[in-house]
């Protein structure tokens, strides 16, 4: 089944405006037996926005959604048929919410690991207009190697009191490599950071021998080229 074509083009045009936040707080998802299935932007998130199927009743058009979380106040998930001409209302509610719950900080995130990422991310800078591109089909393998290496050479660190933290590293570097052709810049630049925050964390020895390296190899050697950046990031490396 063409599931763009299946689709009410009023609800297509009412998610096109949020498709800029996709990678960065939800993505898209095979979509199964529903038309459209978004998700949270992490790999173990249980948020989701379903866009189901499609009827007439009442001489209105209408679309079954469901989607989680529901409120500020309720995470439960919610079914329910709307108007195929309204959905942006709820859509622009989930998106919300999970930008709010991206942008605040509770008991369950480490602030260590986020002062890392947010001093590693912003040295990207990427050019807006490149953020929503693929890379360059020449710089997917060279990336794709460089975390490749970096995953095995971490097993020759691994020991009893590391080896969660290292496979934790490792999850990161399998879920970067597996969507490096099916991911925007943005998408990729935030899980190289999380990465590096991660390494850094775990001491002077893993800053050294990965993220340090890994930075050079990135910023120095054709990081305009994989990226699109701004001066920024090129000039921290020279």
């Amino acid at each position: 089944m063409n599931k763009k074509e299946n689709t009410p083009l009023v609800v297509l045009k009412s998610l096109e405006p949020y498709l800029s936040k996709q990678g960065e707080y939800f993505r898209t998802d095979n979509p199964e037996d529903d038309l459209i299935r978004f998700s949270g932007s992490s790999p173990d998130s249980e948020f989701f926005y379903h866009i189901k199927s499609t009827r007439l009743s009442n001489n209105q058009h209408q679309i079954e959604i469901e989607y989680r979380p529901y409120s500020n106040v309720d995470v439960n998930p919610k079914k329910f048929w709307v108007k195929c001409d309204s959905i942006e209302t709820s859509f622009e509610a989930w998106t919300s919410l999970l930008e709010q719950y991206a942008k605040t900080r509770t008991p369950f995130d480490d602030p260590i690991i986020e002062s890392y990422y947010n001093e590693y991310f912003a040295d990207f800078e990427i050019i807006d207009e490149e953020k929503d591109k693929p890379l360059d089909s020449s710089s997917i393998i060279l990336l794709f190697e460089h975390f490749e290496e970096i995953k095995f050479r971490l097993e020759e660190h691994k020991n009893e009191t590391n080896s969660a933290e290292i496979e934790e590293i490792q999850v990161e570097i399998d879920e970067l490599n597996s969507s490096i052709t099916s991911k925007n810049r943005h998408w990729i630049a935030t899980k190289v950071s999380l990465i590096w925050a991660k390494l850094t964390k775990m001491g002077v020895v893993y800053f050294k021998e990965f993220v340090v390296v890994s930075r050079k190899m990135i910023f120095k050697e054709g990081a305009s080229k994989v990226f699109e950046l701004v001066e920024k990031g090129i000039d921290l490396i020279q």
